[in-house]
């Protein structure tokens, strides 16, 4: 269970990802195209396909142990400048994020015992 929502939160990221750079290709000036982030560079790019290359050649498509780092891009949207929250802050929740796909998140270690065996690193980080 807990596998099958870290997956889906992976794919939630990949999405927003290509999303992102959906945007940025169909901006006929190459700039970003509706917020003021970066769009990931083509060498980042070009490494997540040479990683899924190399696991789709890998005999009976077994996956090796890898760590990957996902690139995130955080708004922060506020009205007044009372609202607005610290980089700090931002860290630090990506920081328990971090915590949570390690396995080793605050609420690790009260996992009911059926579900306890799925508990896993992922070798994911944001």
């Amino acid at each position: 269970m807990i596998k099958s929502i870290r997956y889906f939160l992976l794919m939630q990221c990949m999405v927003w990802v290509g999303m992102v750079m959906a945007a940025h290709k169909h901006n006929p000036k190459g700039t970003a195209a509706w917020c003021g982030s970066e769009v990931p560079s083509m060498t980042w790019e070009s490494q997540l396909q040479r990683i899924i290359q190399h696991q789709k050649s890998l005999p009976g498509n077994k996956q090796q142990s890898a760590t990957y780092n996902i690139p995130v891009v955080v708004h922060v949207v506020y009205y007044n400048s009372a609202q607005n929250i610290s980089a700090a802050q931002v860290q630090s929740q990506i920081t328990v994020l971090n915590n949570d796909f390690a396995g080793t998140g605050l609420n690790s270690n009260t996992i009911p015992a059926p579900f306890a065996p799925l508990l896993a690193n992922t070798n994911i980080t944001f």
